[in-house]
């Protein structure tokens, strides 16, 4: 008990010893920071707001001229470019779904759910668009089968408006969707949320996977399947192209050299 008497005489002659004044300037150097601090932090959200509606802005603006010109133009309504007016419908919902979710994520209690089922959808189905129109011109092209081209677009139709929305039901009905305690999002746009349940030191190593999992069924995945068809079919596309040429090339050095010969 003694010891004890004594740190604590020690301790109360250390705080008297204090400058008076002391721990209100510590207390006001930390507000100072924290006020700081919260200052860069809405410069940098309202930059990443701004950049976001230019983009976005941008990014309508030309899939309306896109709208415009197959309206207007009936000579460019071929059935790639009624597949490249499939992907610009779905670049604009993702367009207007990061426009308007930066808003609605802090006036509706469910608004960031909502934008990010809009976009997740909506990148998804510009995903599987995009690989259908390398396999439709790997069809046209390289199969030179015209007819099987038209017969696979309502497979494609099959495939590329049902299984992402799907997806993102399933995400959604499974409380995946939105922003809550910790958010894998950037700016002002959600995505996936984790368990709200644990911290960041308890989480297991089960719930980490499941989060990654979620955001490879509702994206990475099919980005990365939608990458790796775009490579292959476009070089083979290109491999085609370039053997072509060359056949063509030779069969006109030929032609000329017969028609050389003739000639004398």
């Amino acid at each position: 008990m003694k010891p004890l008497l004594t740190n604590y005489a020690c301790l109360n002659k250390s705080i008297r010893s204090v400058p008076h004044g002391f721990f209100d300037a510590k207390f006001s150097t930390h507000h100072f920071r924290l006020e700081l601090l919260s200052t860069q932090i809405t410069r940098r959200m309202n930059t990443s707001d701004t950049l976001t509606t230019i983009s976005t802005s941008l990014s309508i603006c030309g899939c309306f001229i896109i709208f415009v010109a197959h309206v207007f133009w009936k000579d460019v309504r071929s059935t790639s470019r009624k597949i490249l007016l499939f992907i610009t419908i779905a670049d604009l919902f993702t367009a207007v779904g990061y426009l308007f979710g930066q808003r609605l994520t802090k006036t509706w209690k469910y608004g960031c759910e909502f934008q990010s089922f809009v976009t997740t959808t909506s990148s998804m189905i510009s995903f599987f668009w995009t690989s259908c129109m390398a396999l439709y011109l790997y069809a046209v092209s390289i199969k030179a089968n015209s007819d099987l081209g038209k017969r696979i677009i309502f497979v494609f139709h099959c495939i590329s408006w049902p299984v992402p929305l799907l997806i993102s039901l399933a995400a959604l009905l499974a409380h995946k969707l939105g922003n809550a305690c910790h958010s894998t999002g950037t700016a002002h746009w959600c995505w996936i949320k984790e368990d709200c349940v644990s911290s960041n030191k308890t989480r297991t190593t089960s719930q980490h996977y499941g989060t990654v999992a979620w955001m490879l069924l509702t994206g990475k995945f099919w980005e990365i399947i939608s990458y790796i068809v775009i490579i292959v079919v476009y070089a083979r596309i290109y491999m085609y192209v370039r053997k072509q040429r060359k056949l063509v090339k030779k069969f006109f050095c030929l032609f000329y050299t017969m028609l050389s010969s003739e000639r004398f």
